[in-house]
């Protein structure tokens, strides 16, 4: 099953005060997307209590376990995994608290002075924001929009990859929205940018948070119209279109990413119009 679609018993729950005991799980991050782990899995406060240099935030709740933003006192680097890869240990609703914890302990860390006048920010009990504590200029969690889409064109997608992207791994093209436009209009440009198409029939398909460090994907497919495929490589690496049935020569994103999901979608599509697009 896609990421997206799991159900979760995580339940976000803010509370800068809250009190821990023994069962809470303690979430630390560092600058890496990685992961505090012991025996794989999320500890709980019983067992690394002795290693906290300090508690954050409650940030949710799993059931009866409250769930903790923290900070050790020591270097334990041997002890962290990168959250990407965590995935098949936990059950989906710590890895979805991980997840949160990324991007709100990247926010935090990455927000300690004010922009407006370098004070020291500190987070407010009500709500989850931070505030200078010299002239009161108020920061919230970043969310960085970004588009990402599967492009169609009768029995092909198109797919490319970038450079950082392990062998053979192709995906659907992405990119960030930029002020003053929607994201339909950021769509397209980005396809036209990356690998000079124009598209139609744009569709918006499903929405995920990717927490690294703190995007919100919103995800399309689309219909190919015009133009002829042209590169750009200071972006990819490679694009190119593959019938369906050729998606089995290459390694498609994870079940953890959206871009699986999109690809899916395309692949059911076609499908379920008896193998054409028309």
């Amino acid at each position: 099953m896609q990421l997206i679609n799991q159900q979760t018993d995580f339940n976000y729950f803010y509370d800068v005060n809250a009190e821990v005991v023994a069962n809470d799980l303690i979430f630390v991050v560092d600058s890496k997307s990685k992961i505090f782990m012991i025996d794989n899995d999320i500890p709980i406060f019983d067992g690394v209590a002795k290693l906290l240099d300090s508690i954050v935030c409650q940030f949710g709740v799993i059931g009866s376990q409250k769930c903790f933003i923290a900070r050790l006192n020591s270097d334990l680097s041997d002890c962290y995994n990168s959250i990407r890869s965590s995935y098949k240990l936990l059950d989906i609703s710590k890895f979805k608290a991980m997840l949160l914890a990324n991007h709100l302990t990247t926010w935090i860390n990455s927000h300690k002075y004010c922009g407006v006048c370098s004070g020291i920010n500190e987070l407010i009990e009500r709500e989850l924001f931070q505030k200078c504590k010299s002239c009161g200029n108020m920061n919230y969690p970043t969310v960085s929009p970004c588009v990402i889409g599967a492009i169609y064109d009768q029995d092909k997608i198109l797919l490319a990859r970038s450079p950082h992207f392990a062998s053979n791994v192709y995906s659907c093209v992405a990119g960030f929205v930029s002020p003053g436009e929607n994201i339909e209009q950021a769509f397209a440009r980005e396809v036209m940018e990356e690998v000079g198409l124009s598209i139609k029939n744009i569709q918006y398909i499903a929405s995920q948070p990717w927490p690294f460090p703190h995007s919100l994907m919103m995800g399309f497919i689309a219909e190919y119209d015009s133009g002829e495929l042209k590169i750009d490589y200071n972006e990819l690496e490679d694009a190119r279109w593959f019938s369906i049935d050729e998606l089995g020569d290459i390694i498609l994103p994870s079940e953890l990413s959206i871009a699986s999901f999109l690809i899916e979608q395309v692949v059911n599509k076609y499908r379920l119009n008896k193998k054409s697009f028309v």
